[in-house]
């Protein structure tokens, strides 16, 4: 699998790629005990998160499971620790998605085919380019993370390193409703996401 850089700006037009440098600053501070942090499939996701300099607390975590395979965990970050879907969902709410790729296979080339047929519905041609690119960089191990803040847009990273910024709302809110929303790609996710607590 090419684990080449995204395209150029010129390939992806509404992308600046790598320009927030330190838009997501993981919180170095916890607010658990460590004897107490949360965990889910073995990975324990910061309590918190500094995103486009405001403070996301932990909401909820959840585990992607396929025939007793761990593929991915997800660590979902909001102004609170619980919230309505409506709320989580709303452009006006700041929130993060953390996700650790855990599958130890090599990861498909392509976006697996129950997230591009929901994906494809939702975005525009030039934001699942996006999602591809953003998709194509991940190897097993990796930790990625997407955040969005209202004023900002949403920014990409992969082991802590920016890759890519979009304005606006769409991406995070279509990768969520892959996992929260009517028809999601699991319903332990979204039940695990949405319970709060890990």
């Amino acid at each position: 699998m090419s684990r080449s850089w995204l395209p150029s700006a010129a390939a992806l037009p509404p992308v600046r790629l790598a320009a927030p440098v330190a838009v997501l600053c993981i919180m170095v501070g916890s607010a658990f005990p460590a004897a107490a942090q949360p965990s889910v499939a073995g990975v324990t996701p910061p309590a918190a998160l500094s995103v486009f300099g405001r403070q996301l607390q932990l909401a909820g975590c959840g585990a992607r499971v396929v025939l007793w395979e761990e593929l991915y965990a997800l660590g979902l970050y909001l102004p609170q620790s619980a919230m309505e879907r409506s709320v989580v969902l709303d452009p006006e709410t700041p929130k993060a998605v953390r996700l650790y790729a855990l599958y130890d296979g090599e990861i498909p080339e392509k976006i697996p085919e129950q997230w591009r047929r929901p994906l494809r519905r939702m975005l525009p041609p030039d934001l699942m380019d996006t999602v591809q690119a953003f998709f194509d960089r991940l190897a097993s191990g990796d930790v990625a993370t997407i955040a969005y803040a209202p004023d900002e847009g949403t920014a990409f990273q992969i082991n802590g390193t920016p890759v890519a910024d979009t304005p606006g709302h769409r991406i995070i809110e279509a990768m969520l409703r892959l996992w929260i929303g009517d028809a999601p790609v699991s319903e332990d996710v979204r039940r695990e996401l949405l319970q709060g607590g890990c």
